[in-house]
């Protein structure tokens, strides 16, 4: 029974503010990361040697990628490629919700020995004009498209390629290779959600009403999570997503689309290690672990963190997260990567047992 246009539009602002309310509270954590970036790099920086400057080129490069899955339409997308001669493999980084190409510079630093690329997702960073950041669903043809340059280039093409990357960004790549099989050798995928029916599911369920100095759940929580993909109500986020300055997602045009991240790694068979924090509200570990568990490969492995909040692994502990990601790809590129059935879950328990542990036991797979 289709709903009436008065109930439609009650339903439809209802909609619009939680729909604000999810976007908004994915954004705060985005944008801490641009803010931590100069004393992360300070860090970095002070351990690399010169050695691994010496012949760096870097370069602003443009292609195109698919617009959607049956769109014969292609669009610009712009990126950095940093090349080292010496090289053993190439890195593709895929950033996050709310930041670009140039917030995550100071990931290059994480892979100081190899060629990098890193790269604007659609309606993030430079050329924007009338695009839409989908969390995912169509992200992944920018992964595509950024995989098919690196393919063109003489010089990397026979590479190991290796993919980073950190929320919507790891979703992203997950859903490509899910779809083509073959882009990536190997993968580090930090704090991807587990879908995006359940991404919004956590952020209704956390929306509360306060009546009389009582709290309440807010009610209709299920008509809403129903109907929360419908054109409609998406309409009326796009518009009042121009109108409330306030909201910091305002600056990225939105259309949330369904994402089932959980079915894709059932498809994924290549190494893969995947880090979460503790207390990531938008990504918890009972969504990671969910994603990492239908992983094919018995080359797998989850780290669980003591990070404060979405994303904040590395900056919690940089020197271990450092640590981790280098020998997770030293270890593919040497093919000593071990095969594990029951072995493949780090836990940190408190910040002193688990530094205390990390200084005793050097290996990836302690």
């Amino acid at each position: 029974m289709k709903l009436s246009q008065v109930t439609m539009t009650i339903f439809s602002i209802f909609m619009t503010g939680l729909l604000l309310f999810f976007l908004h509270q994915i954004s705060k954590d985005a944008h801490k990361v641009p803010a931590k970036q100069p004393k992360l790099f300070e860090q970095f920086a002070r351990q690399n040697s010169k050695t691994h400057w010496k012949n760096l080129t870097e370069d602003h490069v443009t292609f195109t990628v698919q617009c959607s899955k049956d769109s014969t339409s292609r669009m610009s997308r712009h990126g950095i490629l940093v090349k080292r001669p010496e090289a053993r493999a190439v890195i593709l980084i895929c950033h996050g919700f709310m930041c670009n190409k140039d917030d995550v510079r100071f990931l290059r630093t994480l892979f100081q020995d190899y060629t990098t690329l890193t790269f604007d997702f659609r309606a993030h960073g430079d050329c924007i004009h009338e695009q839409v950041c989908t969390l995912g669903a169509r992200e992944m043809y920018d992964v595509m498209g950024a995989v098919d340059f690196i393919k063109s280039q003489p010089d990397l093409k026979d590479k190991p390629l290796i993919v980073y990357g950190f929320s919507m960004g790891a979703v992203a790549s997950i859903l490509a290779q899910a779809e083509t099989g073959d882009l990536f050798d190997a993968a580090i995928w930090d704090c991807p959600f587990d879908s995006t029916d359940n991404v919004i599911a956590r952020s209704i369920d956390r929306l509360k009403i306060t009546i009389g100095g009582y709290e309440f759940k807010l009610p209709g929580r299920e008509l809403l999570k129903k109907y929360c993909y419908n054109s409609y109500v998406q309409d009326v986020l796009k518009a009042t997503l121009k109108t409330i300055a306030k909201m910091d997602a305002s600056s990225v045009n939105t259309a949330i689309e369904p994402v089932d991240t959980v079915a894709a790694a059932k498809k994924i068979k290549i190494p893969a290690l995947f880090i979460t924090c503790k207390n990531d509200a938008k990504a918890p570990i009972e969504a990671v672990t969910a994603v990492y568990k239908e992983v094919q490969s018995p080359y797998k492995r989850l780290w669980l963190t003591n990070g404060r909040f979405h994303y904040d692994s590395l900056f919690y502990s940089p020197e271990k997260y450092a640590h981790r990601v280098k020998k997770f790809i030293e270890r593919f590129l040497d093919k000593s990567l071990v095969a594990c059935a029951n072995c493949g879950i780090w836990d940190d328990a408190t910040q002193d047992e688990a530094v205390l542990k990390f200084m005793q036991n050097d290996s990836i797979d302690e």
